[in-house]
């Protein structure tokens, strides 16, 4: 839902996150080849509901991304990535920052076609600087808080 395409996801684990508990894979090097095609896969088991074309890269070279609580991993959108289901019967929990340049749009209307999740009322927050697109609503999803008219010291 980001246009363009230019994020980095910063994920804290809470949990160990390995393996057995459907850690993040990656392929490295991905983001210089992408981007890559998808297909929209509508059962149940995903949440993004987004699944890679095998034929565009070698799964053998998938790596995992390993944590244990505390720990962070970085990805840039580009870099090809996903999880398998967790059937550990242990949590897998985190927290996902997303951090996109102010210059690109949060398209609120068209989302992820067909998620489980509801993008309408995701706060977006500006770190620094200015937004530089007026597309995007910086009140929604805050309450009654708005960053337009409300400083805060860090």
């Amino acid at each position: 839902p980001i246009q363009p395409a230019a994020t980095c996801t910063v994920w804290v684990a809470l949990d160990t996150v390995d393996r057995d508990n459907g850690a993040m894979r990656i392929i490295p090097g991905s983001h210089q080849h992408g981007p890559f095609r998808h297909t929209t896969d509508l059962s149940n088991a995903l949440t993004l509901n987004q699944v890679a074309d095998t034929s565009q890269f070698d799964e053998n070279t998938a790596q995992y991304i390993e944590l244990q609580p505390g720990q962070v991993s970085l990805h840039d959108i580009g870099v090809l990535h996903g999880s398998a289901a967790n059937t550990s019967g242990r949590r897998r929990t985190g927290l996902a920052l997303r951090y996109m340049p102010s210059t690109a749009w949060f398209r609120r209307d068209t989302s992820v076609e067909n998620s489980k999740l509801d993008w309408t009322l995701l706060p977006l927050q500006l770190v620094r600087g200015v937004n530089r697109n007026e597309l995007n609503d910086l009140r929604v999803g805050h309450g009654d808080f708005d960053p337009l008219t409300t400083s805060a010291t860090f």
